[in-house]
């Protein structure tokens, strides 16, 4: 049995034709040339890309008969980090990088903590902040 071939990949954006179905991948399978792949409501097609690529969130995969396969990302855990400033920032961006081990597949968001996170002496508290920013994971100040 041969299977359709998805040959090209079309940006986020840069398509308009209703996808036929849905793939969700995680962060490790989004980047591929060419892989056997069955869509979210079992279609069975090869990835078959003239190069590597990291596929995002958005993009289509179009099969060799036109139609279009939506790639969608599967939602991650997401640690937000805040600094007291710029230099405070990369300090923990360093100790991130060092004390994370392979098992810890978080993304992480490093931001400097703004006015409404600071506590008493310009020092961000240690509870929840207060920020109005949307995360996937709980926020908290550093």
């Amino acid at each position: 049995m041969t299977r359709i071939r998805a040959t090209k990949c079309l940006a986020a954006g840069d398509w308009q034709t209703d996808p036929i179905d849905t793939i969700t991948l995680n962060k490790d399978q989004r980047h591929r040339r060419r892989i056997a792949m069955t869509s979210d409501a079992g279609l069975e097609f090869l990835l078959d890309l003239p190069e590597a690529r990291e596929l995002r969130h958005g993009d289509g995969l179009q099969l060799e008969d036109g139609r279009v396969i939506k790639v969608a990302a599967e939602p991650e855990e997401l640690l937000e980090v805040r600094g007291q400033s710029n230099h405070h920032l990369l300090e923990l961006a360093w100790h991130r990088q060092q004390t994370s081990g392979s098992a810890d597949r978080r993304s992480t968001y490093f931001d400097q903590a703004g006015p409404c996170c600071r506590g008493n002496a310009g020092r961000p508290r240690r509870n929840n902040c207060c920020c109005d920013r949307t995360v996937q994971s709980a926020r908290r100040c550093l």
